[in-house]
């Protein structure tokens, strides 16, 4: 029997000059038989992205109106707070992604990612030049192995333009550590910034305010969980990741997702 679609996900961290910035590498493709669709929401997450897609293109409509979005070939993705996007893959699809550590895409390229939160941004109308002529050479690639080596070098090139010793970063490594975003505001003391600066400055670095960012990864967390252990009582699941209690978390699920954790299918969504 002929399976309807194979795909195929590849994962690598960068080369060490660039573990400061990025943290990892994804390349992702799918091959399609008898002209199978594949259909997923676009969940909410924490990171933000350059996402290079050369293989065929795919729809993308919004979840709250149906509106159909243009297709790019380079995006700039920032965190997403919500179900925004529904995709739709119906010719062979490949994508070349680079994941930023938090304040990675404003430390290397200097761009605010508060612009992008909640965005997809077609790159060529931010930076022209840069991000067609990349595209273009990435288009030329076949396999991850390709497209790393093609990328690298350009990344790499920046650092010479840019600082790793951020603030936000700082701030963002503790937070991971942190399982309530009530207790965000106690790190500020390990940082020599006012706090009204420093949030200031994470929102412009990061694309989100430090809670939202704490919100956001302990949500993905959950959905993760529930991905990998489909059968676990919600409220086990509640308890593991901190919440006070099982309406705290069917709350994350409206706000994050629009549905109910009993309404979650993890197939349905593209993680």
């Amino acid at each position: 029997m002929t399976l309807p679609a194979i795909s195929l996900l590849e994962k690598q961290a960068p080369s060490a000059p660039l573990n400061a910035f990025v943290e990892e590498y994804r390349y992702r493709k799918i091959s399609l038989h008898d002209s199978h669709t594949i259909i997923k929401e676009m969940p909410c997450r924490a990171a933000n992205s350059l996402d290079f897609f050369i293989g065929g293109s795919y729809k993308t409509f919004l979840c709250s109106s149906g509106q159909l979005i243009p297709f790019a070939r380079c995006t700039i993705r920032g965190p997403r707070t919500y179900r925004k996007y529904r995709i739709e893959i119906n010719e062979d699809f490949a994508c070349f992604s680079i994941r930023f550590k938090p304040t990675g895409i404003y430390q290397l390229l200097g761009i605010p990612m508060s612009e992008f939160c909640d965005q997809s941004v077609d790159a060529s109308l931010v930076m022209p030049a840069l991000f067609n002529d990349i595209t273009e050479q990435l288009m030329e690639c076949k396999d991850f192995d390709s497209c790393k080596n093609m990328i690298e070098p350009f990344l790499i090139n920046q650092l010479s333009l840019r600082s790793a010793d951020s603030a936000s970063e700082k701030l963002a490594t503790l937070i991971k550590d942190v399982a309530s975003a009530s207790r965000i505001t106690s790190l500020y003391k390990d940082i020599p910034l006012s706090g009204r600066h420093l949030e200031r400055n994470f929102r412009k670095e990061v694309g989100v305010s430090p809670k939202t960012y704490s919100n956001l990864l302990r949500f993905e967390k959950v959905m993760q969980a529930r991905k990998q252990r489909p059968s676990e009582k919600w409220s086990v699941i509640a308890y593991e990741f901190n919440y006070f209690d099982q309406m705290h978390l069917v709350k994350d699920f409206k706000k994050f997702l629009n549905i109910t954790p009993t309404a979650f299918r993890p197939g349905d969504f593209a993680f």
